[in-house]
């Protein structure tokens, strides 16, 4: 063979291995960069799906219709927030979809800005995809990187929640009774709620009696009839003394002894270490938490050291009292094998059937006179459980309503 030849097909193989030099290169370069693509879209995308929750569990929140202005404003959150999260639905490489979906995460509509927000619905899916030029991969004729990012946000009724509770449990009577906004106060020495501006007070002589119906709760005395075994966790059931438990973070950080007890559950400031689960009303379901009737200073004291005028703080709802004697006859099938003296008892102790979280701005606190006075608010929140509702346009909707919103998928 010429050795011209011998040249010529070296530079063709050179020629060869250099391409696949740089097609390795790119796989590995334009690979990582489609991954970080991805994973900004992802990101985008569950940004934005759960801002539109947001504005949509507002309207819930509120008991009303939405509008078509609600509409605009779940649309600009969606856009915004995907904006903000690099895939900008005005700039050629951006695409951002939106639309509403049930509490099943069926398809309901489109998220426009001409119409209103269609009835039942309870969260905001998200499909948004971005593009990208490639570097290296040129050489095998990819010309574009693209990605895809999908996700699901749902609103609805807050059923597990923890930290920041006040220990104080607030009858449903109470929040089905009174108007977002409207004052009303809480006598300890005497366990009533009242309406500031007709003098009602609830008295509930029909469940535990009037000095059960503000329900200063134990909270480190908790009982849930469906996990109620030690051996098939998990097990609801904690027995604690308040003046030990609460805020326990994370070895080898020791226990804050400021933030133990009913400070730690009242300061909202470290994670408690057990969340409240709300039951459906009318029903045996969720938590039952222990407490005393009669007057509790150190528990108003508590909320008085920790929070002051505008402070928006969180307290379980429940829609019935239990004596101690008939909640161990009602559940003497399920005893907390754990501890079987774990029954409180006395004629003063009760078990309080929380079905709920509701949002309180306080607006005084007296420790001297045992007197809280506060407003129910609509409130939407970012942390705890959910459970997906009706949504927009639900028949038995109640102000005043806690939101939360959650991605779901």
């Amino acid at each position: 063979m010429a050795e011209r030849e011998k040249k010529g097909q070296a530079l063709v193989l050179v020629a060869l291995i250099l391409v696949a030099l740089i097609a390795l290169a790119g796989l590995a370069i334009d690979g990582g960069r489609l991954y970080a693509l991805r994973r900004q879209v992802q990101n985008a995308a569950d940004a934005a799906a759960l801002a539109g929750a947001r504005e949509l569990a507002t309207v819930i929140s509120e008991c009303r219709a939405g509008a078509a202005e609600d509409n605009v404003r779940v649309g600009q959150a969606v856009l915004n927030f995907a904006r903000i999260n690099g895939v900008d639905e005005d700039a050629a490489n951006g695409d951002v979809e939106a639309w509403y979906v049930d509490k099943d995460a069926k398809f309901l509509d489109y998220v426009r800005f001409d119409t209103a927000v269609p009835n039942r619905s309870t969260g905001v899916s998200t499909r948004l995809v971005a593009t990208d030029t490639t570097t290296f991969m040129r050489v095998l004729g990819i010309q574009y990187l693209t990605a895809v990012g999908e996700a699901t946000a749902m609103t609805g009724r807050v059923i597990q929640y923890g930290g920041g509770l006040l220990p104080i449990a607030v009858p449903e009577a109470v929040v089905d009774g009174l108007e977002v906004n409207e004052p009303f106060y809480v006598f300890d020495s005497t366990g009533v709620f009242c309406r500031q501006h007709d003098d009602y007070c609830f008295l509930g002589t029909d469940n535990g009696g009037p000095a059960a119906q503000r329900g200063w709760l134990h909270l480190g005395h908790i009982y849930n009839p469906a996990f109620w075994n030690s051996s098939k966790p998990p097990n609801r059931v904690f027995v604690d003394s308040m003046s030990v438990a609460g805020c326990k973070p994370a070895p080898p950080q020791p226990p804050d002894p400021a933030q133990t007890g009913l400070a730690g559950w009242a300061s909202g400031e470290c994670p408690y270490p057990y969340l409240l689960y709300a039951g459906q009303p009318g029903t045996l379901s969720g938590d039952y938490i222990a407490g005393v009737a009669g007057t509790n200073s150190a528990a108003l004291g508590q909320i008085a050291t920790h929070f002051g005028p505008g402070d928006v703080v969180y307290a379980p709802v429940f829609d019935y009292v239990y004596g101690a004697d008939e909640m161990s006859t009602i559940f003497a099938d399920r005893p907390p094998d754990n501890d079987p003296n774990a029954w409180m008892s006395g004629s003063s102790v009760y078990y309080y059937h929380i079905i709920g979280i509701v949002a309180v701005e306080l607006s005084e606190v007296d420790k001297s006179s045992k007197y809280i006075e506060a407003a129910f608010k609509n409130a939407v929140i970012s942390e705890g459980q959910i459970a997906p509702g009706d949504g927009v346009g639900a028949s038995y909707c109640t102000a005043p309503l806690m939101v939360g919103i959650r991605l779901w998928d």
